[in-house]
């Protein structure tokens, strides 16, 4: 088939490439919801970039044979993350071995973004139901990478240099100090995780957390130790939301409690004691029924406990949505919110 044949098929197919990668984006959101991932993106190969490939290939003989039509980049915080969305991705889809490679892997003298590159497709089980009919004929490609990864990438790419080849000796040595550089980051980081771990682990266990000052660490202590937490995401789990279990702490929390005068682990836990029947009610009335698809991190619960003091422990609440810089759309929720706590505490 010629170049001009592919082309048209592909033009063809144009609808259809769109309809599957929407199905798999969602599909892979679902997927990967358990798992820190900081971002998921997505390509459909442009007409032009697919005409230069065929031409610089010189192998393909119809469209079902380019297996990165689709194309999906997922970007996560540590290196040790790759493996763990590897493995799931291995177990939820049919993968081809022959096409798929491990860029980490890279000679020593090798510059350049590591990644790990999947060519996947619908398996047997999904690829029989109807609302997959569509994203079932494509191959897709599914590059996995750290962020630091993803941002030498991206300078790369704009530097346009893509083989050491076209580089004079002194740029080689410096592109190759950097890709050292980046791996060696990743590495940091993780010991930097495996620290902080450390550290929370030494707050949570010990016998004076009470008095702790509140910050992102002994918050996050706090809420693995805390007596009101159980029965908070057992009630989560009757909302139907999902939580993730992870560190993830926003400064924003402990900044606005901070604000609102709970300064310490244990007035915060007193606050979630007395407060911890009506925390998830409160979290289903303010959030929208699409958010609700969506995993709360692990501090929703001193997340949103800002809000119930703003509104039940303030005369006038509209003052810290200033300083909070909340926008209208959140005023207007809160409103909501004030009318279901007074249903509650009234009864």
């Amino acid at each position: 088939m010629s170049i001009d044949s592919i082309l048209d098929e592909y033009d063809s197919a144009k609808n259809e490439l769109e309809e599957a990668q929407k199905k798999i984006d969602n599909l892979l959101s679902e997927i990967l919801q358990k798992l820190q991932i900081h971002q998921i993106t997505f390509r459909i190969k442009e007409r032009n970039s697919l005409s230069d490939k065929i031409r610089r290939k010189q192998k393909y003989t119809q469209l079902s044979d380019i297996t990165d039509l689709i194309g999906f980049r997922i970007i996560v915080y540590y290196s040790d993350n790759i493996e763990d969305v590897v493995n799931l991705l291995r177990n939820e889809f049919d993968i081809d071995n022959d096409n798929s490679i491990d860029k980490r892997l890279k000679q020593t003298d090798e510059f350049g973004y590591s990644s790990y590159h999947l060519i996947a497709q619908l398996n047997q089980l999904r690829s029989k139901l109807k609302e997959y009919k569509v994203a079932s004929k494509f191959k897709f490609e599914i590059q996995i990478r750290t962020l630091i990864q993803h941002q030498w990438a991206e300078i790369e790419h704009k530097l346009n240099y893509k083989s050491k080849d076209n580089l004079p000796t002194e740029l080689k040595r410096e592109f190759l100090k950097i890709s050292v550089y980046t791996e060696d980051l990743d590495k940091r980081y993780i010991e930097l995780r495996e620290a902080a771990k450390k550290y929370r682990l030494r707050l949570k266990e010990s016998l004076n957390i009470s008095s702790e000052p509140l910050t992102e660490d002994s918050l996050f202590a706090l809420l693995e130790s805390s007596e009101a937490m159980p029965s908070i995401l057992e009630k989560a789990e009757e909302y139907n939301l999902k939580i993730l279990l992870d560190s993830r702490i926003s400064f924003w929390t402990t900044d606005r409690l901070n604000y609102l005068g709970i300064n310490t682990c244990g007035e915060l836990e007193q606050k979630l004691n007395q407060h911890k029947d009506i925390i998830v009610p409160f979290v289903d009335t303010f959030l929208l029924d699409e958010e609700k698809k969506y995993p709360l991190h692990f501090d929703f619960a001193a997340f949103y406990l800002v809000y119930i003091l703003m509104i039940t422990e303030k005369e006038d609440y509209t003052h810290y949505a200033k300083e909070f810089e909340l926008k209208e759309s959140t005023y207007e929720r809160l409103s909501e919110c004030k009318k279901m706590l007074e249903r509650e505490y009234n009864k």
